[in-house]
Formats: C-alpha cells, sequence, structure tokens
C-alpha cells in the first residue's frame, strides 16, 4: 500500500474538496480532524477521520507517522505561526519529504495585511527547515459566496469593497492543483498563484448571479464600520473582525486583482469562470 497522503484542515471548504479529488484519483487520504469536527464531507469520499490537533504533540506525531507528503491548512489563529513551527518541527522529527501548502495572494506583495503576514511567516519556516515545499497562494474563494445567505434570502450581498475587483478562484481549480503537487513529482520548490481567469468586482458578480438565476440580485455597499458591525453582530472575535477589514482594504488596493496563468499548465484547460461556478451551485442562490 502507498503512504497516506495527509490532509490537514480535511472539514474545510478547501480540505475537504482536497480529501476528496485525492481519493477520487486513487491516494490513500489521512484525513486529519479534531476529535468535534464534522466529518460527514470526508465519509462520503470514501475515507475515514484521523484525530489530530496542532497542539498535542503525540496526536501530531502519530498523524505524520509514515507520511511522505502532507497538505498544511493551518487553522485561522492569532497564533497562526506557533502552530505552523509545531507541525514543521513534528513533520520534520517524522521525515516528511514534502509539504504542500495553502496560502494567500499578496503574501509576497507591499501590502501589510494580518494573513499576508501570517502566511509568509509560515512559508519561511518551511522554507528554512529543508522540506521541500509547495506554497498554492489562492485568491478569494467563489465558495465564498456559498456562504452569503442573504443572497437567497433578500436578493442581495453586502460588503465594503465598493467597485474594487478580485480574481476570484474556484475551490476546486486549488484542490487539483494541491492533488498534482501531492502525487507527482516536479513540484518542489514551486510557489503557484491560484486565482480565476477573470477580474470581478462585486457589481459584476450581482450581474452574473442575476442572469444565472433569472432573479434580481444586487450587490450594496457598505461602509467599514457597518462591516465591523454586521460581523460583530455575527459574534466573530475582534482579531479577526479586524483581519478581514484589512484584507477587504487591501482588495481596495488593487492588491487582488492580478490573473495568474498559473492554473491552465497544471490542470490543461482554463480555470473555472464565476458563471461557471454559479451555474454548478445556482439552488444556493435562488
Amino acid at each position: 500500500m502507498a503512504n497516506p497522503i495527509l490532509v490537514t484542515g480535511s472539514t474545510g471548504t478547501v480540505g475537504s474538496e482536497v480529501v476528496k479529488q485525492l481519493a477520487a484519483a486513487g491516494a490513500t487520504v489521512r484525513a486529519a480532524v479534531q476529535a468535534t469536527s464534522n466529518t460527514e464531507r470526508i465519509k462520503r469520499a470514501g475515507v475515514e477521520p484521523f484525530i489530530m490537533n496542532f497542539a498535542d504533540a503525540p496526536s501530531l506525531s502519530a498523524a505524520l507517522e509514515g507520511v511522505e507528503k502532507a497538505f498544511l491548512l493551518s487553522p485561522t489563529t492569532p497564533e497562526q505561526e506557533g502552530v505552523t513551527a509545531g507541525f514543521v518541527a513534528a513533520a520534520k522529527a517524522a521525515g516528511l519529504k514534502h509539504i504542500v501548502k495553502l496560502s494567500v495572494l499578496g503574501v509576497d506583495a507591499e501590502a501589510d495585511f494580518m494573513f499576508g503576514r501570517q502566511h509568509r511567516q509560515s512559508e519561511r519556516l518551511i522554507v528554512d527547515s529543508n522540506i521541500a515545499f509547495t506554497f498554492l497562494r489562492a485568491n478569494f474563494f467563489m465558495q465564498n459566496f456559498l456562504g452569503q445567505t442573504s443572497i437567497k434570502a433578500q436578493g442581495a450581498f453586502y460588503d465594503s469593497s465598493g467597485d474594487a475587483k478580485a480574481s476570484h478562484v474556484d475551490v476546486r481549480d486549488i484542490a487539483a492543483v494541491a492533488v498534482r503537487a501531492l502525487t507527482e513529482s516536479g513540484h518542489e520548490e514551486k510557489i503557484y498563484d491560484l486565482t480565476g481567469p477573470q477580474a470581478l468586482s462585486n457589481f459584476e458578480i450581482a450581474n452574473i448571479l442575476t442572469s444565472v438565476t433569472g432573479n434580481k440580485i444586487t450587490y450594496v455597499p457598505i461602509s467599514d464600520e457597518d462591516s465591523r458591525q454586521g460581523m460583530q453582530a455575527a459574534s466573530l472575535p475582534e482579531w479577526l473582525i479586524d483581519a478581514l477589514i484589512e484584507l477587504i482594504q487591501v482588495k481596495r488596493a488593487g492588491y487582488l486583482q492580478s490573473i495568474s496563468a498559473d492554473v491552465e499548465p497544471q490542470l490543461g484547460r482554463q480555470p473555472i469562470t464565476f458563471e461557471q461556478f454559479a451555474r454548478d451551485h445556482v439552488e444556493a442562490f435562488k
């Protein structure tokens, strides 16, 4: 039997898609989960969950035993650097040969934002470990719109990015590139910027959703302060609210509108368009 591929963050939007596509490709998958995680999506892919906690060294060692390659999706936390350092140390001790890490677009730009600082430092930790790496620097996920419940309920969605554009990427494309990096050679010491094929404003996205659903859907720009109040009402922690508003400010500054050519050579096709994403998930919007 082939060595298992460890997938962290395996119950999340990206991680669960990586598990699904790895399993479909016939790989042996070790899907790391917390004891309290909802593992339904993992089990649907035919993969059994493996209990692991980033803060628990014995569980890290157990998860990494016999593993040569790992997909690293660090948890969203103010302590991400420490979490990554702990994982990298355990990986080095276990003899891990290759880390494929989900990072963020703009990590190497002049823009100074929390998520960028976190991932930049995490990338450095991995490089300094001398474990082979592949960094997947992804833009905003198209799937984030599936969490905008107001689209279906009110025919509208809200944020403070105004007419700024971003080249949103479909998580299925991120996972597909990750699977290639995890199952093939030749991706070591490579950095891939992962974007969609278009840079779109929220006004343009609203028009696409209107066309696809047949229902009028509107984007309503709001202020950063209104956005903050909405997130506070949703009980998000203040550090995360600050980080998300910083990210919107980076978008307004134009750092997230670049279109990368890295997806097509890896997948042999153009990245999924927002229109195709919307058609594939139309029931979530109407």
